[in-house]
């Protein structure tokens, strides 16, 4: 495989919005493509090919990760892009789980009007947040990744503990807004 290819794929890797290797494996196909209809067009002086050409050449072109040698550059952006997606979703869950649990809890105590409220934020929630990995994580607990969401929505944290010993556990948490 020449030295090329490796490079389109790799910068195909670097500039992609979506964090998918199927984007890249699109985006490489297209280039592809288009270079190959530029020289036939070119020689053949012919200005349109029909669709089912252009879909017999993409398939022809199978998929880009297979084509690739296994370089550590192109190992390092497959795990870069994986990372990526992985840490969205972890987003993901941790807001819309977060949300969740303070609509149900908090929203009730700020329609009678008061501006703190006692929460527990139940085990179930903290064990799907280490069902990521550490990496995806970047190495913070569960309970700091909460922490952090909180002060990001702007409550303040006034009181926090461990409803029971051990380690994923409901946390009772006091907050004001």
């Amino acid at each position: 495989m020449s030295e090329g290819y490796t490079q389109l794929v790799l910068d195909a890797f670097r500039t992609v919005t979506k964090d998918n290797c199927e984007a890249v494996d699109r985006r490489v196909k297209h280039n592809l493509l288009l270079v190959w209809v530029l020289c036939a067009c070119r020689k053949s002086k012919v200005r349109a090919f029909p669709t089912s050409l252009a879909m017999l050449i993409w398939k022809f072109f199978g998929d880009v990760m297979d084509a690739l040698p296994p370089t550590a550059s192109v190992m390092s952006c497959v795990t870069e892009q994986t990372l990526k997606k992985e840490r969205a979703r972890l987003k993901c869950v941790l807001e819309i789980g977060l949300a969740t649990i303070l609509r149900e809890q908090v929203m009730p105590e700020a329609k009678v009007g008061n501006s703190s409220a006692n929460i527990i934020i139940p085990q179930s929630f903290f064990e799907r947040l280490l069902e990521f990995s550490a990496r995806v994580r970047e190495e913070t607990c569960a309970w700091v990744m909460v922490r952090r969401q909180l002060n990001d929505w702007e409550y303040v944290i006034q009181n926090s503990r461990n409803r029971q010993a051990g380690w994923p556990c409901d946390i009772e948490v006091t907050l004001s807004w």
